[in-house]
């Protein structure tokens, strides 16, 4: 197994390159709230009364099977995902506590196509910023005409900059040209923002320059967003994907040479989970957001995914007042993160906190 723990030089580095980035989960935020401004300005709450911006992995149903996939999406025998209903509830709960922005991801959200459009109709209706992440497969000419109804922002996951790359680490065949006809789709559309979001291993990382320069052709792309793997669900299973200090120090080069190449037209953002932890656990600003997962569980996020509470035994406002609205000033979290540093830019080596999920309860 490779070595996980980022070397001094790689964090410097990892460091300069998310410093004058935006923060890609405020990124369509900030239209409304500049949070640094509010600070200042001495508008800014101690905590919010109720999430502002929600990630909603409405299913873990997913006709791919990618290797670094952190939630084990795909296995279409097994899963604990939520019925029509209770996705409708959900929905109606985030409309009355007046949620700003709306992520919807899974597993691929539109297989659920039906309540998925449903979902989206409820809250777009209802004044709310609304985006998805998809792996493409399903985005076809008629579907398109339904998603700019909708959505304000699509993100499509490509993997590589060759079929064959993209194609191994999905486990699928064919599945690198629907993704890129999604996007000739998307950019002729008249959804507002396109995204690309690019997941860094081994494997890939060398042809991320080149799926750059490829993408560049498309107006309409504002945004490439690219991580390393989170070490949780099938990326367990996978670890020789993670990159060696070598490889990362070499993929951040790659990262800043594109930057620096396209600042003009593409903003190339790098995510890592140790800047966005560190930030939050020096309460330089309330914890704004939170995840809803597929069987009902919430969590502040991907990367810290303790178990907050359970929509299936209470409502989203109570779990956010109870455990999430000052989550990151609670001393549970701050006891179960004293090591947080091994959660790096190279992957989350402290499993148990991930993998499986923690209860909050039982820290």
């Amino acid at each position: 197994m490779v070595n996980q723990t980022p070397d001094k030089e790689t964090i410097m580095r990892s460091e300069e390159l998310t410093s004058h980035q935006p923060d890609t989960l405020k990124q369509d935020f900030s239209k409304f709230i500049n949070f640094q401004q509010a600070k200042v300005a001495g508008l800014l709450p101690a905590t919010f009364v109720a999430p502002l911006i929600v990630v909603w992995e409405l299913t873990k149903l997913c006709n791919l099977r990618c290797l670094h996939c952190y939630n084990n999406s795909g296995d279409m025998a097994n899963h604990s995902d939520l019925s029509d209903d209770v996705l409708l509830d959900i929905a109606q709960q985030l409309v009355d506590i007046k949620v700003v922005s709306v992520c919807l991801s899974g597993g691929e959200p539109m297989i659920r196509k039906n309540v998925f459009f449903s979902i989206a109709q409820l809250l777009k209706r209802n004044g709310i910023l609304l985006s998805t992440i998809t792996n493409g497969s399903l985005v076809t000419s008629d579907s398109v005409k339904e998603l700019e109804k909708y959505f304000y922002g699509i993100q499509v996951s490509i993997d590589g900059a060759k079929p064959e790359t993209h194609d191994f680490i999905r486990s699928r065949n064919g599945s690198f040209e629907k993704a890129i006809e999604a996007i000739k789709l998307l950019s002729n559309s008249n959804i507002n923002e396109l995204h690309v979001a690019f997941v860094a291993n081994s494997y890939n990382y060398l042809e991320f320059g080149e799926l750059v320069d490829s993408l560049a052709t498309y107006q309409k792309i504002k945004y490439i967003q690219t991580q390393t793997i989170v070490f949780s669900g099938r990326a367990t299973e996978n670890n020789e994907l993670i990159l060696s200090n070598d490889q990362h120090r070499e993929f951040l080069e790659i990262i800043a040479e594109k930057k620096a190449q396209y600042k003009n037209n593409i903003h190339i953002i790098y995510n890592d989970p140790t800047m966005h932890i560190r930030k939050m656990l020096r309460g330089e600003e309330p914890n704004y957001v939170c995840q809803i997962m597929a069987d009902g569980n919430m969590a502040v996020n991907q990367w810290v995914p303790i178990v907050t509470g359970n929509i299936n035994d209470d409502r989203i406002l109570n779990i956010w007042n109870k455990n999430m609205s000052n989550y990151w000033l609670d001393k549970r979290i701050q006891n179960a993160l004293l090591n947080f540093e091994t959660i790096n830019e190279s992957g989350i080596n402290c499993k148990r906190y991930i993998d499986p999920f923690l209860n909050l309860e039982d820290l």
